[in-house]
């Protein structure tokens, strides 16, 4: 065998322990996911598991596709440097609150002021439109808009987004389908503990102890984080067609690109209501963060042969800073046998050499991106991920 054939089969064997990380179907329990559940999310135990393996204290993690923050946390959890970038403000309100360690006490104390809330109460600024307004209620939609003001008026931006991120979340939660039939059992259940009694649940509908639960949760995730955790987190609210390092600065890429031709809703927010027979998609997100919409085929990476011209100045970029030598990780899906080939093209043409794909198979309850299990109904659109690795020529 020749020299450049056993570096190759060593560097292989160092790969072997992929299919035991990524094909582990139970649902992901790692307290990354306490604070919100993105779309086309990794299991947090696998970047993780990589960091721990081919970095060591200190060295620099890279996901220019920044998406639910996991390779941002696991990395800063295991004192690594890191640096990550998203075009979607969503994203980076979940990658800063995910990062960032607040003090309990000053949460409970916040919470207690966003709830002082009086829903006579009129803002000028409204957050909910009026067709919002038909579906969710009244009742609710003032609480949305009084409690997003309340926010706003927090002396501290990281307790600021910790709570805009509780109400998304929130607001997730009453726009589907089911809310107004389950609210009153749900509730009873799963919030004894946070209220003196049950007197102190609204009458009807609302969505305050939805959202008094939700902080709760995020809470108790939070009291697990070091305090120095944001110290080597870098987060980029900016394109990755142009990365601030340096050439050959980084020493390991984890990221999951968007998936081709793909229809992902990344920022909006989905209302559902059954009785009227109606549903939308709320801009909400976008007015609470004071933020330009980016349309949904833009954060889904574009379509067609679009998808390539956008993916380019990205890879590129990744070749560029990445150490000669160190690896790449790229987690992905396709439609068709043609165009996970033709990324793996590209991936050679910018000096990227690839020394393993793993297989990803997908199963009902894994919340993956590529498939669809919407109302139980299988789509069938794609039977797995790929996990792509690749080394820097």
């Amino acid at each position: 065998m020749s020299e450049k054939g056993e570096n190759k089969s060593d560097e292989l064997s160092k790969l072997d322990f992929l299919d035991d990380i990524v094909n582990i179907h139970d649902k992901d329990e790692g307290y990354s996911r306490a604070y919100y559940s993105y779309p086309a999310k990794f299991l947090s135990h696998v970047p993780q598991k990589l960091i721990e393996k081919f970095t060591s204290k200190n060295d620099l993690v890279l996901d220019p596709y920044s998406g639910g923050g996991t390779t941002a946390l696991e990395a800063s959890l295991l004192g690594r440097k890191v640096s990550v970038y998203d075009i979607n403000p969503l994203a980076i309100l979940i990658t800063n609150a995910k990062t960032t360690k607040l003090i309990p006490n000053k949460v409970k104390l916040s919470l207690s002021k966003v709830l002082k809330i009086k829903n006579e109460v009129e803002y000028n600024h409204q957050f909910m439109d009026e067709y919002d307004e038909f579906l969710l209620g009244q009742k609710i939609s003032m609480e949305i808009n009084n409690i997003a003001h309340v926010i706003k008026e927090l002396d501290d931006l990281r307790y600021q987004n910790f709570f805009n991120l509780a109400l998304i979340h929130s607001i997730k939660i009453v726009g589907r389908r089911d809310f107004n039939a389950r609210f009153k059992q749900k509730n009873q259940t799963n919030l004894s503990k946070f209220l003196p009694s049950m007197q102190d649940l609204p009458k009807g509908a609302s969505i305050i102890p939805i959202f008094r639960n939700k902080v709760f949760n995020m809470l108790e995730g939070n009291n697990r984080l070091p305090d120095n955790i944001s110290e080597n987190v870098k987060i980029h609210h900016q394109s990755n067609h142009k990365l601030d390092e340096k050439d050959g600065s980084v020493d390991l890429i984890i990221t999951s690109p968007p998936y081709k031709d793909l229809d992902v809703e990344y920022l909006q927010i989905q209302i559902q209501r059954p009785e009227h027979k109606r549903s939308k998609r709320t801009l909400f997100i976008n007015k609470l963060l004071e933020k330009e919409y980016v349309k949904k085929e833009v954060l889904c990476g574009l379509k067609r042969d679009h998808y390539w011209e956008n993916i380019k100045p990205t890879l590129s970029e990744c070749a560029r800073v990445l150490k000669k030598k160190k690896y790449a990780f790229f987690w992905i899906g396709f439609k068709t046998t043609e165009d996970y080939k033709h990324f793996c093209k590209l991936l050679i043409d910018y000096h990227f050499t690839i020394l393993k794909t793993q297989d990803v198979l997908l199963s009902d309850n894994r919340a993956a991106s590529s498939r669809s299990t919407h109302h139980k109904k299988e789509t069938h659109m794609m039977q797995r991920d790929y996990l792509i690795v690749c080394q820097r020529d």
